[in-house]
């Protein structure tokens, strides 16, 4: 089948290249074969000693191996530029500078209150939010949730702050 449409492939080009007289006008190193394949031959070497054969095959090796890339220095002098940051790239309309507000650490017993507001109003927070909505560090925000609150770290709710029992309202 392979030969078959190797075969109709020449003969297409041969047609597709026909003379004034209509006769195919092909280069001298190509020509048309017509034909169907009636044996599969498989080729083997004679020998395994055969020195045409191991100089063949040992050329192929090395022109397959053989690398196609190649480093070279560059010639004169090269600048290198760091990539831009993107808060280098970004720039406010107006003009002004983005300054982030550090945030302000509260009294312990005020942060306390603020985190017992909020798990009033929901019982379970993730770190995240409770970050956003009490605008404390990180560092003392966990210090104090670690006395007020449980890490779900299983089931539905992982990740998920509860507040601990001795703190819920006996009503709640």
């Amino acid at each position: 089948a392979a030969a078959r449409a190797a075969a109709r492939l020449a003969a297409e080009r041969a047609l597709a290249g026909r003379g004034s007289e209509g006769q195919p006008q092909l280069p001298h190193d190509e020509f048309v074969l017509e034909g169907a394949v009636s044996e599969k031959f498989d080729v083997r070497p004679a020998s395994v000693t055969d020195e045409a054969y191991r100089a063949t095959h040992l050329r192929r090796i090395e022109e397959a191996t053989k690398k196609t890339r190649v480093m070279g220095d560059v010639k004169g002098p090269q600048r290198t530029v760091p990539l831009p940051k993107a808060r280098n790239i970004t720039q406010r309309l107006d003009g002004k500078e983005d300054v982030k507000e550090k945030a302000e650490r509260l009294e312990k017993p005020l942060l306390e209150d603020r985190l017992m507001g909020l798990f009033d109003r929901q019982s379970l927070w993730s770190f995240k939010q409770l970050a956003a909505e009490t605008r404390q560090p990180a560092v003392w925000l966990k210090e104090v949730l670690t006395e007020l609150a449980v890490l779900n770290r299983r089931g539905p709710n992982t990740g998920m702050y509860a507040l601990k029992e001795e703190y819920r309202r006996r009503g709640a």
